[in-house]
């Protein structure tokens, strides 16, 4: 999957946001798959990669000045409105991108004998730790 072409195809219009969500995403790319590596569980490296490069996708729409970002949404709801854009995206190109807009690839989910909350909470914490390095807007 080209996750390049679907962030240029959402950011053509938003040039400085593309690189400020660019150099967070890559950011984030950096520490998933630190994560990943040093993990018991064996996932996909390009699924961790590209769920890391799209997990803030919908940021144009929302109302950041701080950041860039100068659409008319709340912020807090820029994980609902990448999903949806990554279903749309998707339809319009024939790409299964559903478990991206959900928010954990198949791939990467923990094994069935841990529960999902123990999952949320460990990603939790690696959000609070990238805010805290202010990796993570």
């Amino acid at each position: 999957m080209d996750f390049m072409a679907i962030i240029d195809f959402f950011y053509r219009e938003h040039p400085a946001l593309r690189e400020k969500l660019l150099s967070h995403s890559r950011d984030v790319c950096r520490k998933a798959l630190e994560i990943a590596d040093n993990s018991s569980v064996t996932v996909d490296r390009n699924v961790v990669t590209a769920g890391a490069m799209l997990h803030d996708i919908g940021i144009f729409r929302c109302h950041a000045p701080s950041i860039l970002c100068l659409g008319d949404e709340p912020y807090l709801r820029h994980g609902l409105i990448g999903g949806n854009l990554l279903r749309r995206y998707g339809k319009e190109h024939d790409l299964d991108l559903d478990s991206y807009a959900r928010g954990i690839p198949a791939a990467a989910a923990p094994p069935p004998r841990s529960s999902r909350k123990n999952f949320l909470c460990r990603r939790s914490i690696c959000c609070r730790k990238l805010r805290k390095k202010n990796l993570f807007v």
